[in-house]
C-alpha cells in the first residue's frame, strides 16, 4: 500500500511535466507561424517577389479575362 502512495506524486509531476512541455511547444509553434504568415504578407505588398499567400491583382484579371473560371470544362 505504501509504494502505490508514493507512486502518487510521481505521477502528477509527470503529468505537469508533459503539460508545461505541451504549452510551451504549443507558443512556439504559434509564434512560426504568426512570423511566416506576415513575412509572406510583406513579400506580396512589396511588389517584388510574387509568391505568397494571396494571389494578386494581375493574375485575377488574367483568370477573368481567359473566360473560364476554372469550372468544369463542359461548363464554357
Amino acid at each position: 500500500m505504501e509504494e502505490n502512495g508514493e507512486a502518487w506524486p510521481a505521477a502528477g509531476l509527470r503529468i505537469a511535466l508533459i503539460v508545461v512541455i505541451a504549452m510551451t511547444l504549443r507558443a512556439v509553434v504559434r509564434r512560426a507561424i504568426t512570423r511566416l504568415t506576415a513575412r509572406a504578407g510583406r513579400a506580396d505588398r512589396s511588389g517584388g517577389s510574387r509568391c505568397g499567400l494571396r494571389v494578386n491583382a494581375e493574375r485575377r484579371r488574367q483568370r477573368s479575362a481567359a473566360g473560364s473560371g476554372g469550372g468544369r470544362p463542359g461548363n464554357r
